[in-house]
């Protein structure tokens, strides 16, 4: 019987090459092509969502600022494509506005929440609803609280909770199981070097899925597929569409 096929995601799109969270790296990781492209949102002073990973904007931009210090028409003017390479100056912050319509009809966009503001859990929402996008994202974070407010009002979109570590006690797996089951969500996120094959299974047991990042090499991924996760998130989407398109069935 063939495995169940994991699913690719490119880690901020093609972020080995490109700059990351940006529209020229989402459109390389698209070409491949990839299941999915996984990206990090945070509002503006004027609240619009828009895409970075840090809480400040200086090692992607140069601007030394917070990340939701400035408004739009000034975050829209900075550089985040210089620090990668010279070839990639001039490359701007994208709106989630902007990237949502890149996948649909041909990936799932998966984004990463930065922290628990209701008002930014408020805009990614519009932002899915505007563009018609219900049915090609997936909504993951840290934060458990704006995960569950998430799936409790668009519950078409899955939501997975991100874990850098699982607690090693089965009751406390167990109870972490049940609080996602009652929240609603889709399942786990989950660092590479925290899953193992009984959370999996436990997970499995329950109709969660069970994803994995960020995975850049065959050693690392080498231990995962016997598990049975369900998705693998790299920097190298290159690397990983190939290592998993060689994988027997």
């Amino acid at each position: 019987m063939p495995e169940p096929r994991i699913l690719s995601i490119a880690h901020r799109g093609f972020s080995v090459d490109y700059p990351e969270n940006t529209l020229a790296a989402f459109r390389a990781a698209l070409d491949l092509p990839v299941d999915g492209c996984e990206c990090d949102v945070h509002r503006s002073s004027d609240g619009v969502v828009y895409l970075l990973h840090d809480h400040t904007l200086n090692r992607t931009t140069g601007r030394d600022a917070a990340a939701e210090a400035l408004p739009w028409s000034e975050l829209q003017t900075l550089d985040a494509g210089a620090w990668k390479d010279p070839r990639f100056a001039g490359e701007r912050l994208p709106r989630l506005l902007d990237v949502l319509p890149l996948h649909i009809g041909r990936a799932q966009l998966v984004i990463e929440i930065k922290g628990g503001d209701p008002a930014l859990v408020d805009g990614v929402l519009a932002a899915i609803e505007a563009t018609g996008a219900v049915g090609w994202c997936a909504v993951i974070s840290f934060d458990f609280a704006a995960l569950a407010d998430f799936a409790a009002r668009q519950p078409r979109v899955p939501c997975l909770y991100l874990l850098s570590q699982l607690p090693a006690d089965e009751t406390a797996r167990r109870a972490l199981v049940d609080q996602v089951l009652a929240a609603r969500l889709h399942g786990f996120d989950l660092h590479f070097q925290a899953v193992d094959a009984a959370f999996c299974r436990l997970c499995h047991q329950q109709g969660l899925a069970v994803w994995v990042w960020t995975v850049n090499s065959a050693q690392a991924a080498a231990p995962l597929l016997p598990m049975g996760i369900d998705a693998l998130t790299s920097d190298r989407p290159d690397w990983l569409t190939g290592y998993l398109g060689q994988r027997p069935a």
